[in-house]
C-alpha cells in the first residue's frame, strides 16, 4: 500500500481547478470551506473524505484521481468478462444486492462519506485486476461480523 503524495494531490487539485474552470473561491464557497482550506488542498494537505468527494463532484474527476493520479473509469478487459449480463444489463450477485440494501438505509451524508472510504481503499489496496478476489465474513472476539478480503492467485 502506497501512501498519498500530499504534493502531487495539490498538483492534480489545481489542475482540476483549471479544467474545470472553478476558482478557489468559488470552490470555497460551494463546498463551504474556507478559502484558506482550498489553499490549503492545493499546497498538499489531504482533506477528510466528504471534503475530497465534493471536490472530485465540483472538478468533475473520481477521488481516486485525486489520490493517485489514476483513473479505473475504464474497466480492464479481464474485469469485464467476469461481469454477468443479460442483454445490456449488468446482473448483480446476491452479495452486491444486500449491500445495496445497506447502503439505500443510509442517511445522504452516511452514503456520501461511505462512497469516499470505498474510493479511497480501493486506491489505497493498488490490488492487480488480474488476480481473483473472494470475500468472506468471519466472527471477531466480541462475536461481531467481521467482512475479510481473500486474494487468490
Amino acid at each position: 500500500m502506497n501512501d498519498v503524495d500530499p504534493i502531487a494531490f495539490g498538483k492534480r487539485l489545481k489542475e482540476a481547478l483549471k479544467n474545470s474552470n472553478i476558482t478557489q473561491k468559488d470552490l470555497a464557497q460551494n463546498i463551504g470551506v474556507s478559502k484558506t482550506a482550498i489553499n490549503n488542498y492545493v499546497q498538499g494537505r489531504i482533506p477528510d473524505t466528504v471534503i475530497l468527494y465534493q471536490l472530485a463532484l465540483k472538478c468533475n474527476v473520481s477521488i481516486e484521481w485525486f489520490l493517485t493520479g489514476k483513473d479505473s473509469s475504464t474497466i480492464s478487459s479481464t474485469h469485464v468478462e467476469s461481469i454477468e449480463t443479460k442483454g445490456n444489463l449488468v446482473l448483480l450477485s446476491s452479495e452486491e444486492e444486500y449491500l445495496i440494501s445497506l447502503i439505500r438505509q443510509l442517511p445522504a451524508r452516511d452514503r456520501i462519506k461511505l462512497e469516499g472510504i470505498v474510493e479511497a481503499k480501493i486506491a489505497e489496496a493498488e490490488v492487480p485486476k488480474n488476480k481473483v478476489q473472494n470475500s468472506s465474513t468471519c466472527k471477531t472476539g466480541s462475536g461481531e461480523e467481521a467482512a475479510t478480503l481473500e486474494q487468490l492467485a
